[in-house]
């Protein structure tokens, strides 16, 4: 992994004083972009059922349409959209969070979603640039490893989809 004393942005200090919102995000099955997406500053997602145009322009009718002409069960439609809409319409004040290399990583992101134009299956399908990269450590600058924190915040690991909510945030922004 990368380097941890980056220096934080004057911009992310102040976003991290009051977030919009936060989110884990698992960065590929199994962690397999961690690396790549941390040392690039990127923020990855994969769900290659739907087009990125209809994600970004907000068309959630379409975007509804293509997952289920992909084949897949309206119980799953609903967490489906929730992750496209919060990847796609979370402001840049959203605090990204992920677990990579036995340390919490922490990120904003910079502007929209993009299409990667990776080619492969198990490519991401579309991304984010963060604002400063990504930071495995505090503002005190100790390392945010996953054995020093509680189990309230990790055990966001096991959800077994790629993007959720993350609490407590009271815990999360100290």
């Amino acid at each position: 992994m990368l380097d941890t004393t980056t220096r934080i942005a004057e911009e992310t200090l102040g976003r991290l004083k009051q977030p919009s919102a936060v989110r884990f995000i698992r960065l590929g099955q199994g962690g397999t972009w961690a690396e790549e997406a941390i040392a690039n500053g990127t923020i990855p997602f994969k769900y290659r059922n739907v087009a990125h145009a209809p994600c970004a322009a907000g068309n959630w009718d379409e975007v509804r349409r293509q997952i289920l002409a992909s084949g897949r069960k309206q119980g799953a439609l609903g967490g489906d959209l929730r992750e496209l809409r919060d990847f796609y319409e979370l402001d840049d004040h959203c605090l990204w969070v992920t677990i990579a290399g036995g340390h919490l990583w922490w990120a904003f992101a910079e502007g929209p979603a993009i299409a990667s134009n990776e080619e492969g299956e198990d490519r991401p399908m579309r991304l984010r640039r963060t604002l400063d990269g990504w930071h495995s450590y505090n503002l005190q600058g100790d390392p945010l490893t996953v054995k020093a924190l509680s189990s309230v915040l990790t055990r966001v690991t096991a959800y077994q989809r790629t993007l959720c909510k993350v609490g407590p945030d009271e815990y999360l922004l100290r």
